[in-house]
């Protein structure tokens, strides 16, 4: 009978200890979600900033051309 108790709490003790193992594993997955479309956003950005920065690079290119064009 105090066989069964023992092993009884211990049993009970390894479920809640199982049951945390899998929320945190829950977690995890969740912050690893995150992290994902966090990545693929800093990307999109990236790809956003290359863009402008070419199209400021095109800009200056015209300006240039018209000073030298309104030195001559």
């Amino acid at each position: 009978l105090v066989q069964q108790k023992l092993f009884g709490k211990a049993n009970l003790k390894l479920q809640y200890e199982a049951q945390d193992i899998l929320e945190k594993c829950e977690g995890i997955k969740r912050l690893q979600k995150s992290i994902r479309e966090l990545l693929e956003m800093l990307k999109d950005i990236s790809q956003i900033v290359q863009l402008q920065g070419e199209q400021i690079n095109t800009i200056a290119e015209h300006v240039t051309a018209a000073k030298d064009y309104m030195a001559k």
